[in-house]
């Protein structure tokens, strides 16, 4: 659930979700499935990608341009160069350091005021 500063909600769910073990750094080995009332993905970019943190940066993949991210972003998060998405942004900041989902009609890097993530054990 995203709720905009327009006072829009929207929403995007996924299907597949899965992340790999502490001794894989927990990458997200399988992303896939999504639907919703955004206007588009805006987790796509982080399939596959390590999670990094602020002293592990672990986004070695464009290391040359976009370092730190979760520095940058205030927060651990799955980054490949940086994101679409960032769960982790400033409430009321401004461009990439804000609280956004890049795919919400209007503008890049739309202010968000509420952000809920939710994630469900597999079924057998």
């Amino acid at each position: 659930m995203i709720s905009s500063l327009d006072g829009l909600n929207y929403y995007a769910e996924y299907k597949l979700f899965r992340i790999a073990n502490e001794d894989n750094l927990y990458r997200l080995t399988d992303l896939g499935g999504y639907s919703g009332n955004t206007e588009g993905d805006s987790m796509g970019w982080i399939n596959n990608q390590a999670w990094s943190t602020k002293d592990r940066d672990n986004n070695v993949e464009h290391m040359d341009t976009y370092r730190e991210c979760a520095v940058r972003n205030h927060g651990a998060y799955w980054y490949s160069i940086c994101g679409d998405f960032n769960p982790n942004g400033l409430y009321n900041g401004s461009g990439p350091a804000s609280l956004f989902w890049n795919k919400i009609p209007g503008s890049n890097f739309n202010n968000l005021k509420f952000l809920e993530m939710k994630i469900r054990p597999a079924r057998n």
